[in-house]
């Protein structure tokens, strides 16, 4: 849509906001009007609700700029426009509440969790596996979330259009998925299986790590099917099929993938290919509908679908330990 105005501000010593200048778009679409904020290079920082006049900024960093560019922009009441029959999704007003916005997420923060409940519970045992190379179910937890960490970095460098949520609980059974990522290429489930000493081998549907079958690529078809029931009720519009991916990190050469599963709803990668293959992914969201479904994404009730155990989550088990508890054993794959 072209925009209705578009204002340039050029960049003063009293800027907060690291671009040479902003401009800004109106955006209506899916029931919603905004007026986004963007830098030079394309990349938006924050949006105005035309409805309500709420302010978001990706960064509270980039208010001041945010609010000084928006003040000389028109605020729009749009007539309502609906074709018969059509559902419109409702508009954010705000930015979730903090306990309900999973923005804020750190990276492997569940197995992390994990981990450090086990070195509360037994510090001593703890201490002593690590120092003698014990495989027990803290290391196992602690593997988990660098690989976890590992994953996010990589995803770092796909550029401002692409948005990544992670530490997703999903249901009501503990089920978390490592990382939800959401981008021009369309809506991915992230599965973490990290195995720096494992020769680790795939052939469609059969995940092996020394030997050992795992449930991964099953666990993610069905996952990332969960993902795109839940994103498409809540947002209430098309969401593309949600793509599972399982990323191993391992030693150099230590992924052998004979074949990839037979559909193309999952994909087993090693970590130092996924910014490529994701890069090279067919456009199917606009940058508008991208931001749209991070923001219903980012919203922990967006994931909760009723009983536990309707659908099998796309990621591993990882139980949210209470203060001193000792998780359950199993999670996060150790080699």
């Amino acid at each position: 849509m072209s925009p209705d105005r578009v204002i340039h501000l050029s960049r003063t010593d009293d800027d907060t906001c690291d671009v040479d200048d902003l401009t800004v778009r109106r955006w209506t679409r899916y029931g919603l009007d905004r007026s986004y904020v963007r830098t030079s290079s394309g990349s938006s920082i924050g949006y105005r609700d035309n409805r309500t006049g709420q302010v978001v900024v990706d960064d509270e960093s980039f208010r001041a700029s945010v609010e000084q560019i928006l003040a000389g922009s028109p605020v729009f009441v749009p007539a309502q426009r609906r074709t018969p029959g059509q559902t419109c999704p409702p508009a954010p007003t705000s930015v979730p509440a903090r306990a309900n916005d999973l923005a804020g997420n750190r990276p492997g923060a569940t197995a992390l969790a994990a981990a450090e409940a086990l070195r509360a519970a037994t510090p001593v045992w703890s201490v002593l596996a690590r120092t003698l190379g014990v495989r027990n179910d803290e290391r196992a937890w602690r593997v988990g979330a660098a690989g976890a960490e590992r994953v996010a970095a990589e995803l770092t460098g796909l550029g401002p259009r692409w948005r990544v949520l992670h530490a997703v609980p999903v249901g009501n059974g503990g089920h978390v998925v490592d990382h939800v990522l959401l981008g021009p290429g369309g809506v991915f489930t992230i599965a973490t299986q990290h195995h720096p000493d494992a020769a680790v081998w795939a052939d469609r549907d059969t995940l092996m790590v020394d030997g050992e079958r795992r449930p991964q690529v099953r666990d993610s078809r069905a996952g990332s099917t969960r993902a795109c029931r839940l994103l498409s009720a809540v947002s209430r519009v098309t969401v593309p099929p949600v793509v599972g991916l399982v990323v191993v990190v391992c030693a150099p050469g230590g992924l052998s993938v004979s074949r990839q599963p037979g559909d193309a709803r999952v994909r087993v990668l090693e970590v130092t290919e996924l910014a490529g293959w994701l890069r090279q992914r067919p456009t199917l969201l606009t940058d508008a509908e991208v931001v749209h479904l991070h923001d219903v994404a980012r919203r922990a009730d967006t994931w909760t679908d009723g009983p536990v155990g309707a659908t099998r989550g796309p990621a591993r088990r990882h139980p949210a330990p209470a203060p001193g508890a000792v998780p359950a054993r199993g999670g996060a794959r150790r080699s």
